[in-house]
């Protein structure tokens, strides 16, 4: 709890508490810390689409209450004052520079109504994977900006480079898809995997209820460790978003520009042609402890066989629902549905799931079971915190099941993807997973133990079995001669398990820096692979962004 208002003040602050509009990193620890303040019953919160606000976070939760909450002032350079009603506010101490080695941006700028924090990145890992018999060495290094202006609008930047030798499975994937996940395009130095990821924004809230944002980067749609919907997976991308939140309500609109990885016929080599999307999500309380949403995607390429298509301007109003329109243009692109349900079931614990409807033709379902066209994907979690009445102690366990032909398209390039990576699940389609977490902290020390279990069933050689999302799945039936007798994991049975434990110290709550040991053990096994991974090592981190490795 402790750590709270580091991560509410995730980019800094200006005169008053409630003025940010800035966004809040979206790395897992950071918002499980809010989360289990987030969704208590008695707070009102939209916690589905993220990164979060600043600014939502504070109305949310008011200052008055951080004390109450043994929460403490990340910056030093920011005192409590009592205004001439007695509200209890944030007013700024000492202008000009500052240093916050251990609390606060290591640089802080503050002069009027502006305010400047800049930050280095590293991330650190070294250590000796024991299965593979060789040394895991390298990083991420880069720097990050944050600023005020004034009180309605904030910036954001962050640039990350990273060079690592790192594990087998990691490169193999880096290598088949040009592209590092969580990065950008791959590039080899011997060994080694190269690349970098840039994340900017600017953040403009002219209303108390309307935010207006541009840049480049990711987002997370759900409640989960994992999302059916949109996570920060894949690459970065341009982006435009809009939010609307009052009353009992909010409304997210997401518009994209991303990129298709298309093969130039060269092994591992694939020039990236330009794709569109554009997500909807309402939240409503319908409650005080029931939270349900409706999420709309739409995914469209640039150029079609009648060639350049451009920006589809049906898709730009804010308010559309898309499969009329998409029906009226005449079915071109791939439409998802789906909705995101969250209980409260008391202070100390929320079950969420969603349900994702990519495709479902009645019509030809009912002609014989099996119908590779009824796609879908579901998700079901727990999160419950203070366990056994421990403070911060916190577990929690998520189940993930997707059919197989799931977030693909008969058209390859308009498939659930952006730079050969998925917008959704690592792992594609086709699978069912087990992920349990458990999470402990104290003061500045903090252990964590994550267990994934997962059977995928891949393609056999030859086939298209429904895991690939980025083949069409006309593949498997363009006459409907295949078209049935589909099954939920059938190819190649793959079993995968990834269980790690870190237990670490914070050096600085504002930056998430820590240092920290870690274990990790991966084994993935079927009738064609075998290979696993058992790494013991350290690393000293800034811990902003969510880097996944259990695929």
């Amino acid at each position: 709890m402790k750590k709270l208002l580091a991560i509410i003040f995730a980019a800094g602050g200006t005169a008053t508490a409630i003025a940010q509009q800035a966004q809040i990193p979206m790395e897992y620890n950071y918002i499980n810390r809010l989360d289990r303040v987030l969704n208590d019953p008695d707070v009102s919160f939209h916690t589905t689409v993220k990164p979060y606000l600043e600014s939502e976070v504070l109305r949310a939760i008011p200052y008055t209450e951080w004390k109450t909450m043994g929460i403490a002032d990340y910056n030093e350079n920011f005192v409590e004052h009592k205004d001439s009603i007695g509200k209890v506010v944030l007013q700024k101490g000492k202008e000009g520079f500052t240093f916050g080695a251990r609390r606060g941006d290591l640089l802080q700028l503050q002069k009027d109504k502006l305010y400047l924090g800049i930050n280095p990145i590293v991330d650190f890992v070294a250590g000796y994977d024991l299965q593979e018999e060789k040394a895991i060495l390298g990083g991420q290094y880069g720097v990050q900006m944050n600023a005020h202006l004034g009180t309605k609008v904030s910036v954001g930047f962050a640039y990350r480079g990273l060079k690592e030798n790192t594990f087998g499975y990691i490169r193999e994937r880096s290598v088949e898809r040009a592209v590092v996940p969580g990065f950008s395009k791959l590039t080899l130095d011997g060994n080694a995997i190269q690349s970098n990821d840039f994340n900017g924004y600017i953040s403009f809230t002219p209303a108390k209820y309307f935010n207006i944002q541009a840049g480049y980067g990711r987002h997370f749609w759900g409640d989960g460790y994992r999302s059916m919907f949109i996570s920060d997976y894949s690459p970065s991308y341009p982006y435009l978003a809009m939010h609307a939140n009052f009353w009992k309500i909010k409304y997210s609109y997401l518009f994209n520009v991303m990129k298709d990885g298309q093969s130039t016929g060269v092994p591992n080599e694939f020039a990236f042609k330009t794709k569109y999307a554009v997500f909807h999500m309402l939240s409503v309380d319908i409650t005080k402890w029931f939270q349900f949403s409706f999420f709309e995607g739409v995914v469209w390429e640039h150029g079609d066989s009648t060639g350049t298509r451009g920006i589809e301007v049906n898709y730009l109003n804010p308010v559309v629902f898309f499969r009329p329109v998409e029906f009226a243009i005449g079915s071109p692109d791939n439409i998802t549905l789906g909705i995101n349900m969250k209980f409260k079931a008391g202070k100390k614990a929320t079950i969420y799931t969603q349900l994702l409807l990519d495709d479902l033709d009645i019509k030809f379902a009912r002609q014989g079971k099996g119908f590779y066209r009824n796609k879908f994907a579901f998700q079901a979690g727990l999160k419950a915190y203070d366990l056994f009445k421990v403070p911060m102690l916190d577990i929690q366990a998520e189940i993930n099941a997707v059919r197989p032909y799931v977030f693909a398209h008969k058209i390859p390039q308009q498939n659930y993807a952006h730079m050969n990576m998925p917008l959704a699940h690592p792992l594609g389609a086709n699978f069912l997973e087990l992920i349990g977490i458990i999470r402990y902290e104290k003061n500045s020390i903090y252990g964590t133990a994550k267990l994934q279990y997962g059977i995928q069933g891949r393609d056999k050689v030859g086939e298209h079995n429904g895991s690939n999302i980025f083949i069409s799945d006309y593949e498997i039936a363009p006459n409907l001669d295949l078209a049935y007798n589909n099954s939920f994991l059938q190819g190649v049975k793959t079993r995968i398990l990834n269980a790690e434990v870190r237990a670490g110290y914070i050096l600085n709550p504002r930056t998430n820096l820590s240092a920290e040991l870690i274990f990790n053990y991966r084994k993935l096994s079927s009738d064609i692979e075998n290979e696993s991974n058992a790494f013991v090592g350290v690393g000293f981190r800034s811990n902003l962004f969510n880097r996944y490795k259990d695929f």
